[in-house]
């Protein structure tokens, strides 16, 4: 992590904690959750052999696999994150043939990109945690060539998103209050307003931005039993610190209404929630 970072304190130590354990234990879970948000994302992304690319948030580097594997031979991919916890683990990954993948532990939004020339940025999910939109985008924008493209998918309203929002209803019943969260906060939903995300984008140096909206459902943890779907819900919950001051019984009840309010979204694959995202694509202009 570069020594001089002082923004985004709060979500490096978020991520560099239970959280980016969590995510590192729960590594295929999330990925198979993610799989068809991801594929989508990846297939407006325009990678090509012999690319250089960087991936933004790059946590566990699945995403990073996947692009190597797309501009190979050839090609380069640089991983980027603030949690050395899932960095760890993105480093176990597999190389694909003909590319080079590395990873780099440092915070995107202030990262000195000199010497950087990508003919692509791309991000699954890990760029809507920056404590400085404007200067961070506007990072970002120097490491693309003129012309290089922006790629990345981040969630809508947390209300188009039941996968997210039935557990959290219930969860927010029994953890503590919490303030809410102003809008642009750093946080899943830091993205979710359209037009504001056009103008951050544009007053970032980019042009040609498209906004394109997904809707799909996904399964909660990847798929199996609603038992297994509540745990690794769960799971996630006590990681971040929602939950970590229940008490056996009140946990307990969290865990009961999970599983009668899974019920409904239970199939032969899993639980199958809908989710709702943005796909956003967008030039560095010349």
């Amino acid at each position: 992590m570069d020594k001089d970072q002082t923004s985004n304190a709060g979500q490096i130590e978020f991520w560099n904690g239970g959280m980016g354990e969590h995510w590192v234990r729960a590594r295929d879970q999330f990925d198979n959750m993610l799989a068809p948000l991801a594929e989508a994302a990846l297939k407006r992304g325009e990678f090509a052999p012999g690319q250089s690319v960087i991936d933004i948030g790059c946590g566990c580097g699945g995403s990073s696999a996947a692009i190597a594997a797309l501009v190979a031979p050839g090609g380069s991919v640089t991983g980027i994150d603030i949690s050395e916890v899932m960095l760890a683990e993105a480093r176990l990954r597999k190389v694909p043939d003909g590319s080079s993948l590395t990873f780099n532990a440092s915070d995107a939004s202030t990262h000195d990109f000199s010497g950087f020339e990508a003919d692509r940025i791309f991000s699954r999910f890990g760029i809507m945690f920056f404590d400085d939109n404007p200067a961070a985008f506007a990072n970002l924008r120097t490491a693309l060539k003129p012309g290089g493209r922006l790629t990345f998918i981040c969630w809508r309203d947390a209300d188009e998103n039941p996968w997210l929002q039935v557990p959290s209803a219930i969860s927010a019943k029994y953890a503590p209050p919490q303030e809410p969260m102003p809008p642009g906060a750093p946080g899943p939903f830091a993205l979710a307003d359209a037009d504001a995300l056009k103008s951050l984008l544009s007053g970032a140096g980019f042009d040609q931005i498209e906004i394109e909206r997904l809707d799909r459902d996904i399964l909660v943890g990847g798929g199996g039993t609603i038992a297994e779907a509540t745990s690794f819900y769960l799971a996630q919950s006590l990681s971040a610190g929602w939950l970590a001051d229940l008490s056996p019984k009140i946990y307990e009840a969290v865990e009961k209404e999970l599983l009668e309010a899974f019920v409904p979204y239970a199939g032969p694959d899993g639980v199958s929630m809908g989710s709702s995202t943005w796909i956003v694509t967008a030039h560095r202009a010349s």
